[in-house]
């Protein structure tokens, strides 16, 4: 057996007397036991299109679990007034569940819900504070022709606004071509002065660089100055400590050894040398000094911190 029938739950508006919305939708409710492998089964479809170009479509199915007038969860009463409802804010289908013969709402007010938007059925208790211990509850159709009223007055008042808001337009297109002369007049002038700032920061940073580049200098210069003069106090120090080391050997055959200190601007020399007679006319000697603190770079060179020396006396 197969029974269709529409559930009167209408998303789109459907107008008496006027023209209808370019794609309605119209949901339907279907119900078969000679499909879906003989279980009875609820289909929930959906009429869209436009013009003549309409199609209906399932979307949902319900297994009732019994015959018409049979044990089971029934939604639809086919002989009596409709108990469900399409609830277009939340998107949603409201199904009272009927007795088990399906012919009046169940004791328990549960109602089989099934979200579009999600495409899940689920159970939902509905609160009621009706006196009846025996709720028969019919769906009360709505009608939209007083909001069709109310909004045929708020257009007729928004034609007048509208009328005076082209008044107002023409007045301000006035004023915007006035305006935009005035843009571009002042647009000329900042780019003149755009190309001059950009001239100016191109010459600044120029100097700005050169600065710079003086500012590295100085301070190398001065670093080479203090470290030049640290160097030539080395050299003092260091020339020093070798003139105080032995230059003749003694009259004996051994070599005469000897330490030999210079202080000179802070900087301290210390150095060591040896001295021997080889016959009566010829002296050698040799040695070296080092002095405390480093060698000491002026730039172009280094001052080392260290000297040696060698002579022949005869």
């Amino acid at each position: 057996m197969k029974i269709i029938r529409s559930s009167l739950i209408v998303s789109g508006f459907l107008l008496l007397g006027a023209t209808h919305s370019s794609a309605d939708e119209n949901f339907f409710v279907n119900y078969t036991c000679s499909t879906y492998g003989g279980e009875c089964t609820y289909e929930i479809l959906k009429s869209t299109g436009t013009g003549n170009d309409y199609a209906i479509n399932k979307i949902t199915t319900f297994k009732s679990g019994g015959r018409i007038r049979e044990a089971g969860v029934h939604l639809v009463d086919w002989d009596g007034p409709a108990t469900y409802w399409y609830d277009k804010k939340e998107n949603k289908l409201f199904f009272a569940e009927l007795n088990s013969i399906g012919n009046k709402p169940s004791d328990n007010n549960n109602y089989r819900v099934y979200d579009i938007s999600t495409g899940v059925w689920s159970v939902q208790e509905v609160a009621t504070d009706s006196r009846d211990t025996d709720l028969n509850l019919r769906v009360i159709q709505s009608n939209n022709s007083y909001d069709i009223t109310s909004n045929s007055s708020t257009i007729i008042v928004n034609t007048s606004d509208i009328s005076t808001n082209k008044t107002s337009i023409e007045s301000n297109e006035v004023n915007i071509s006035n305006n935009t002369n005035n843009i571009s007049n002042n647009t000329n002038n900042i780019s003149t002065n755009a190309s001059n700032i950009a001239l100016n920061t191109s010459n600044i940073a120029n100097i700005s660089s050169d600065i710079s580049i003086n500012n590295a200098n100085i301070i190398n210069n001065t670093n080479n100055i203090n470290n030049l003069g640290q160097g030539v106090a080395g050299a003092t120090a260091l020339s020093g400590a070798l003139n105080a080391l032995p230059q003749i050997g003694s009259n004996d055959s051994n070599a005469s050894c000897g330490l030999g200190s210079a202080s000179y601007s802070g900087r301290i020399g210390l150095g060591f040398g040896c001295a021997k007679k080889i016959n009566q006319r010829i002296d050698v000697n040799a040695g070296g000094s080092f002095v405390f603190g480093g060698s000491h770079d002026y730039g172009d060179g280094t001052l080392d911190n260290s000297m040696v020396k060698a002579g022949v006396v005869f």
